[in-house]
């Protein structure tokens, strides 16, 4: 049985063209690469795909070591959206969104990936992966972003107003399903909501406080006895 024809790499001429042949293949790789991440990402607005973002949620299991953070989701939503839909207009509103996004796009790190999605009310939810980051870290990063969101000026808001936003952050649990990990960003994020305007939330705060014990009920009759013969 025959071998293989070595290649003498000696001779000029070979070489180069071998140099030629390698380059090519190099720059198309690349250039398949960039494809690949321009389809990943919406060219309206620049946010990741829903599929693209999907993917790198599941690729968070595989991806770290058990010894350091899995990443942490950020589940945010712009304060009191439909309650002013009224007063701002369609304009307005999709402007405020428009500058919403742009504030989260340029506010998270490199490595952090953001999507836009149908929340509560509309169209002014995002979710932010913030890989590798811990719940702290994560937490660090919606404090930054409420921030400047607090100084984003909207055209026809109206000088006595301002955005806000509040944030619900979930970081992923050793052997936590995706599923479950949405489900404590989600609870985090209505909690802050409930707590007024301009609000960030922690699953592990949201879990302490469910797991407080609930109220005596006869403390509290006690106590509204004593109150009524005072």
């Amino acid at each position: 049985m025959q071998g293989f024809a070595q290649t003498d790499f000696s001779d000029p001429a070979v070489a180069l063209v071998s140099a030629m042949v390698l380059a090519a293949g190099m720059t198309a790789y690349a250039l398949r690469s960039n494809n690949r991440a321009r389809e990943a990402v919406d060219p309206l607005n620049g946010f990741f795909s829903p599929d693209r973002f999907e993917a790198e949620i599941e690729a968070t299991e595989r991806r770290v070591s058990p010894f350091k953070p899995r990443g942490a989701v950020l589940r945010g939503q712009i304060d009191h959206l439909s309650q002013v839909r009224t007063l701002w207009g369609p304009e307005t509103r999709a402007n405020a969104v428009k500058q919403v996004a742009q504030v989260m796009r340029a506010g998270v790190r490199k490595t952090d990936m953001v999507v836009q999605t149908e929340g509560p009310e509309g169209d002014g939810s995002f979710v932010i992966l913030a890989h590798g980051a811990s719940e702290e870290e994560a937490s660090g990063i919606a404090k930054r972003l409420l921030k400047t969101i607090g100084r984003t000026k909207v055209p026809g808001m109206g000088d006595g107003m301002r955005l806000s936003a509040s944030f619900g952050v979930a970081a992923r649990r050793l052997g936590e399903s995706e599923d479950d990990w949405r489900k404590r960003a989600d609870m985090a994020l209505a909690a802050a909501r409930a707590s007024g305007e301009d609000q960030i939330m922690t699953a592990s705060e949201w879990e302490e406080v469910m797991m407080l014990p609930a109220p005596d009920p006869i403390a509290r009759c006690e106590g509204g006895d004593d109150a009524a013969a005072a």
